[in-house]
């Protein structure tokens, strides 16, 4: 079945309202005695080799070796430990969940206290100065490449992209893409992200976050991410590559509605 589509604030906000068990500024939200069966072991699923996923399964919740959790594709997390009294929200792009769980019970749990610990309001102000500076930061590249302007056309492929045109600006580079359904813009910035609004492959438009990095002198390699989705896609060009100079990847793209790998060759 499908689930929540949630950012990571209102995951948190979820998570706390299964750790209250269904209530919400005093009022029931979710059915106490639906909770209690849903949250417990209903189904067998020991035959499973990861720890976190041979511990039992209720209804859409996984039973761990700490507490229970939904469970997304590929990192999207909701952690209920209700004998710690907390919860962990996680919206991630991931390949093994297991090893991020292994982080929890290994480097947190054991730290818990069960009493309240001394007021310390200046090493709050620091954690909270710490948290709101959080971000993703773009891959720093050790090398400096050789901007090309480039134009590839691409095989026949299910997205009817055709052509795409590579170009570069002051710290920035560009992917024009010539498809069936019109002119596209992939922006890249070096160092930073630049945004754009791209469908390519996809059912609808996506707004991206896309940084380049140089893996060599004539390689260059873009990151794109999809702002309301947990898939990113990498374009690897290399411009000393006469066969397959320009290719795509995707990762997390399980659920994705089409995601044919792409491949270019040089315009003639």
């Amino acid at each position: 079945g499908w689930g929540l589509s949630l950012t990571t604030d209102d995951l948190a906000k979820f998570a706390q309202l299964l750790l209250q068990h269904g209530q919400w500024n005093g009022q029931q939200i979710l059915p106490t005695d639906y909770l209690a069966e849903a949250t417990v072991k209903q189904a067998d699923n020991s035959m499973n080799e990861e720890p976190d996923w041979k511990q039992g399964y209720g209804y859409q919740f996984w039973i761990s070796r700490h507490g229970y959790r939904g469970d997304g594709a590929s990192g999207q997390l909701a952690v209920i430990l209700e004998d710690q009294e907390l919860c962990i929200a996680v919206t991630s792009c991931l390949s093994n969940m297991q090893n991020l769980l292994n982080v929890f019970w290994d480097e947190l749990i054991p730290y818990l206290k069960s009493e309240p610990l001394p007021e310390e309001p200046e090493a709050y102000r620091e954690l909270q100065e710490y948290i709101a500076d959080l971000k993703i930061q773009p891959q720093a590249g050790r090398v400096t490449g050789k901007p090309v302007n480039a134009c590839f056309r691409f095989q026949e492929n299910p997205a009817g992209i055709r052509q795409c045109d590579v170009s570069f600006g002051e710290n920035c580079c560009s992917l024009s893409f010539l498809t069936s359904h019109g002119p596209e813009q992939l922006r890249a910035g070096f160092g930073h992200f630049e945004y754009s609004v791209l469908q390519l492959t996809d059912t609808r438009p996506h707004r991206v976050a896309a940084y380049a990095v140089w893996l060599n002198s004539s390689e260059l390699e873009i990151y794109s991410f999809i702002c309301d989705g947990i898939y990113r896609d990498i374009w690897t060009i290399n411009f000393s590559d006469p066969e397959e100079p320009l290719k795509n990847r995707t990762v997390c793209g399980c659920f994705r509605p089409t995601k044919p790998r792409l491949q270019a060759i040089p315009a003639q």
